[in-house]
C-alpha cells in the first residue's frame, strides 16, 4: 500500500478507497491512555466512536454506536520516550448500510471481516461406541466436550492418573510448602493439565481472531472464564479462574453422561500393534478397559505412554 522511489525516500500512500455496504474489520484504531477508560473497559465508548468515524470520514450521526463490535483490545507502550502517549490500539468491526458507504471512505488497514464460521458437530446416529480419553488436560476435556455435542456422552469415560482440582490443589499446596511430592497428582499431573497451575496467560500462533481460536475462547468464558478474555490483546485468567473453570466443565460433562475416573494411571494399549485398532486400555493395576475408540489427549509429561507408542509401531 506503499510506494517507495528509492533514493528520494519519497512515500505516497494510495488515497482513501470508496466505502461498500458490508462488515468491515477495522485494524489499528487508536485511542490515547488519558482519554480511553481504561483496560477493563470492552465496550464502544464515546471516544473510540469518534476515532473510527474518523477513520471512515463519516460523521457520528452516520454511523450508530450499534454497528460498532469491539474484537480486540490491546494496550501499546511503546514510544513513551519519545513523549508519545501510550495507548489502547482495537481492532473494530463495522456494519456499513448503504447511506454510510455513500458518505464514507475506506481507509488501510481494514478489509472485509471474514465470514468464517465453524460447522456444528454431526450428531451420530451410532451413539453406544464406548470411547476412552486417556488425560483431562484441555485436549481430552475439549474432545469430550465436542463429542457430548455429536450424543457421545454415556459412552464416554476420561482416564486421568492425577486428581480433581480440589484434591490436586491441596498435593501442590504440600509440595510447595512442605515438600510432600505426591508422583501421580502435582504441578504435571492433574485435571486441567500442565497448565491448571500456570499464571492463566492465553496465547494462540494460529491467528487470534480466527473462528477456531474464538469458539476455544467462548467455550472457556461459557465455563467461567472472565468476559475481557473475548476482547483483550493478551487475555488472562489466573488459577483461580481457571480451577472454577474446570469444575463447571466437569460438572457439564458428568450431566451428559460421562464417566470421570481420577487415580487411573493407564499402563498399555490392548491392540493397536502396526496401525491396528485399540480395542481397550489397560490401568496400573492390571484393570482393562475395553472401547471401540481412543483418544490420546497425553500431554507432555507421559513419557510412559510415548514409549508404549513407539512399542507399538505404526503411524502414531
Amino acid at each position: 500500500l506503499v510506494n517507495t522511489w528509492k533514493g528520494t525516500g519519497v512515500r505516497r500512500r494510495p488515497a482513501a478507497e470508496p466505502l461498500t455496504p458490508g462488515r468491515w474489520r477495522v485494524f489499528n484504531v487508536d485511542v490515547t491512555s488519558s482519554k480511553d477508560p481504561g483496560k477493563d473497559e470492552l465496550g464502544v465508548h464515546q471516544v473510540l466512536h469518534e476515532a473510527v468515524c474518523q477513520r471512515l470520514r463519516l460523521e457520528c450521526k452516520d454511523l450508530p454506536v450499534t454497528s460498532l463490535t469491539v474484537i480486540r483490545k490491546s494496550f501499546d507502550g511503546r514510544n513513551t520516550r519519545k513523549n508519545k502517549e501510550p495507548k489502547f490500539s482495537y481492532v473494530v468491526d463495522v456494519t456499513i448500510d448503504e447511506d454510510a458507504a455513500a458518505k464514507g471512505r475506506r481507509k488501510p488497514p481494514m478489509e472485509l471481516a471474514p465470514s468464517e464460521s465453524l460447522p456444528e458437530p454431526l450428531r451420530c446416529a451410532v451413539t453406544q461406541r464406548k470411547i476412552v480419553i486417556v488425560g483431562a488436560g484441555p485436549a481430552g476435556l475439549f474432545a469430550a466436550l465436542r463429542l457430548v455435542d455429536a450424543g457421545h456422552g454415556p459412552g464416554i469415560v476420561i482416564l486421568e492418573r492425577g486428581q480433581p482440582v480440589e484434591k490436586r490443589g491441596k498435593d501442590i499446596g504440600a509440595l510447595f510448602h512442605r515438600r510432600i511430592l505426591n508422583r501421580e497428582s502435582n504441578v504435571c499431573y492433574g485435571e486441567g493439565g500442565a497448565g491448571t497451575w500456570s499464571d492463566g496467560k492465553l496465547t494462540s500462533q494460529i491467528g487470534r481472531n480466527s473462528a477456531h481460536v474464538r469458539r476455544v475462547l467462548e467455550t472457556l468464558n461459557k465455563f467461567g472464564a472472565p468476559d475481557t478474555i473475548l476482547v483483550n490483546g493478551k487475555p488472562h485468567m489466573g488459577t483461580d479462574n481457571l480451577v472454577r473453570l474446570l469444575r463447571n466443565a466437569r460438572a457439564h460433562l458428568e450431566g451428559a453422561g460421562v464417566q470421570f475416573r481420577f487415580g487411573s494411571k493407564v499402563q498399555s494399549l490392548e491392540g493397536g500393534e502396526a496401525g491396528a485398532p485399540v480395542t481397550g486400555v489397560r490401568l496400573e493395576g492390571g484393570e482393562v478397559i475395553p472401547c471401540d475408540h481412543c483418544v490420546l489427549a497425553i500431554g507432555h509429561s507421559s513419557r510412559d505412554l510415548v514409549k508404549e507408542l513407539y512399542r507399538l509401531g505404526g503411524d502414531y
